[in-house]
């Protein structure tokens, strides 16, 4: 592993485009770092994500439907496009497999991926999705390595793949996840950053005083709102809507990519080389 790096054209726009976007991490992971970015179009068909999107962020176009997403418009343009795929078809619950019905359904939405990715021509890639997508289920190969991973390298991007873990990036959760990470020009150098010392621990993240409707009893309590948005590293000022309730808020995080494991990553292959 290499060491992380710092921005060498910080003050640049990063003009980003994302699906399955939810409450915006990979927005957020360069709103952290202090970074400039221009929201192309963003994209999710709940509309409780898309309330809580636009409160925090402002795109310049919203599309419901992933299916429905035309990047070649932005062709040129596209600093970073980060494309999520529904996880429930590939976690451990699941089949881990792609059926005939996941040529359109959520399963499949690696197809509409690609084509973003042939059209849209970004500068760099980011998948992110559950580990059970790269793993064999009853010896049968992965959807990953049958259908994925081959669909991905006929774009001819330069594609890099690890499981990294939120524990091991400064977050107190267990939550390991396939990053996929693809250039335009490749990028031999490239290698996911290294571990860093983690030096939190979840009382960190709890609030002092916790509401009566998330106590269990006394002493043991759920997670609030707020608390969920912490551990995947959203701030104190990313704003609740008043329209969403508590246990969606916590439905959303769940879906989430945890931003602080998106900084390690932009500072990885340094973001802002593909700035405008």
């Amino acid at each position: 592993m290499t060491t992380n790096k710092i921005f060498s054209r910080p003050n640049r726009t990063i003009n980003i485009l994302t699906t399955c976007s939810g409450i915006g991490a990979p927005e957020m992971a360069l709103r952290r770092l202090g970074l400039k970015s221009r929201i192309l179009l963003a994209c999710d068909y709940d509309k409780n994500c898309e309330k809580e999107y636009k409160l925090n962020y402002k795109p310049e176009h919203w599309v419901k439907n992933m299916y429905d997403v035309d990047a070649a418009p932005f062709k040129g343009q596209i600093s970073l496009l980060v494309a999520g795929i529904c996880c429930q078809t590939f976690s451990m619950a699941g089949n881990r497999t792609l059926t005939e019905e996941d040529g359109t359904g959520r399963g499949g939405l690696f197809l509409p991926m690609v084509k973003m990715i042939n059209d849209g021509q970004p500068d760099v890639f980011i998948m992110e999705n559950v580990k059970g997508m790269i793993m064999r289920k009853d010896g049968e190969p992965s959807a990953w390595e049958s259908t994925i991973y081959p669909a991905l390298l006929s774009t001819g991007y330069d594609i890099h793949y690890a499981i990294l873990n939120a524990k091991d990036y400064g977050v107190p959760t267990d939550r390991p996840r396939l990053f996929v990470v693809g250039f335009r020009e490749p990028r031999p150098d490239f290698e996911f950053p290294r571990p860093i010392q983690l030096t939190h621990c979840l009382e960190d993240y709890l609030d002092d005083e916790v509401p009566e409707e998330y106590k269990v009893n006394d002493t043991v309590s759920y997670l609030t709102p707020r608390e969920c948005l912490r551990i995947m590293g959203f701030p104190e000022d990313f704003k609740i809507s008043p329209e969403v309730s508590g246990d969606e808020i916590i439905h959303q995080c769940g879906n989430s990519i945890v931003v602080d494991v998106l900084m390690e990553i932009y500072k990885q292959f340094d973001i802002t080389r593909y700035g405008k």
